[in-house]
């Protein structure tokens, strides 16, 4: 398939989540339970079809290490989308996402597209973040929420294209914005072009008569 429109989604979380798995699991389609830490940025593609459109998905893994997360702040304003996960195993990478939607929000607007994700629910006997909190957090940003498994593959799928379609149409809607706005500027130029052809002309006319 030959490469479509690119949409570039960050992943953000703290360290071992489950990012680069969860990304192995989306691209291919299969679990890797294993895998070595990321270091800085890794970013793996995926092509699919939308309403007959392609779209190529770069998925950028960024390493969830405090003394990484400047690096992150830098590549969210180049991000189309984020999601934004937790481990609902670990109380710590829950508590972080605040601080990490603190970093977005500098960068980007409130209705920038995000989806946040508990991860790990195949280790549901290890639980310390209720379902029930996950939404609550949610709500408190207005984010949609999955909780997902790596491992089964629940939700993956499905909290993606939650994310790219929001993605698709956030792009759609600066596009008619940025053609908005050039149709308003060029109207103003217009306008102003008139008036100083009216101001050139008046000047013409009082430079005869003193004449």
């Amino acid at each position: 398939m030959d490469e479509g429109e690119r949409l570039r989604i960050l992943t953000l979380g703290n360290h071992n989540v489950g990012k680069s798995c969860f990304i192995i699991r989306y691209t291919e389609e299969k679990f890797q339970e294993s895998y070595l830490m990321t270091v800085g940025f890794d970013i793996k593609m995926k092509d699919i079809v939308l309403k007959d459109k392609k779209y190529t998905i770069a998925l950028i893994d960024t390493a969830g290490q405090e003394r990484f997360k400047s690096i992150a702040y830098n590549v969210i304003k180049n991000a189309d989308g984020i999601i934004l996960m937790y481990d609902i195993t670990k109380q710590a990478s829950y508590d972080s996402i605040s601080e990490w939607m603190k970093n977005i929000r500098e960068v980007q607007p409130k209705d920038f597209p995000i989806v946040l994700l508990g991860n790990k629910i195949d280790l549901e006997e290890k639980r310390d973040i209720s379902k029930e909190e996950g939404e609550e957090l949610a709500q408190k940003y207005e984010l949609p929420f999955y909780e997902t498994s790596n491992k089964t593959g629940e939700n993956i799928e499905k909290s993606c294209l939650d994310l790219i379609d929001k993605i698709i149409i956030a792009k759609k809607k600066k596009k008619e914005e940025e053609k908005k706005n050039k149709k308003n500027k060029n109207k103003s130029s217009a306008n102003e072009k008139k008036k100083n052809i009216k101001l050139d002309k008046k000047t013409n006319n009082k430079s005869k008569c003193s004449c």
